[in-house]
């Protein structure tokens, strides 16, 4: 979650040096943005438009369909897809795509949910070929 929800993803090194300062020290050395750049877009991005952001990340791929056999569990990749700007589809007969862990007998487009993951933390929508169930 804490790759599109405007937390900062920090180096162990900022914990010491907060305890050296006696006080936190500023994040933004300390940032791993080689590690998820997209913690750092997603906060960059909410934090300029605060009141009103909202993401489409995902938008491009109409409503998405999670398969209850997900893991992790369909309720969080379902949260982690809304708070990135996905329209979720409740049946499969009226969704674009597919998330799910297991290949379903389906003509949908059916990706695994590193797809998801991947595409967060790296603040860009990858390649649906690549994740393909």
């Amino acid at each position: 979650m804490s790759c599109n929800d405007r937390c900062w993803i920090l180096d162990v090194s900022w914990l010491y040096e907060s305890v050296e300062l006696l006080r936190w020290a500023p994040e933004e050395p300390f940032e791993l943005f080689n590690f998820c750049p997209g913690a750092k877009i997603s906060r960059t991005l909410r934090s300029n438009k605060p009141k009103v952001f909202e993401s489409q990340l995902f938008e491009k791929f109409g409503r998405i369909y999670v398969s209850e056999t997900c893991t992790p569990p369909s309720y969080i990749i379902q949260d982690l897809l809304l708070n990135c700007g996905a329209h979720i589809s409740s049946t499969i007969r009226s969704a674009d795509l597919m998330i799910s862990s297991e290949k379903m007998t389906t003509e949908l487009k059916q990706v695994v949910p590193r797809w998801l993951f991947d595409s967060i933390q790296y603040w860009e929508a990858k390649d649906l070929q690549e994740y393909f169930l």
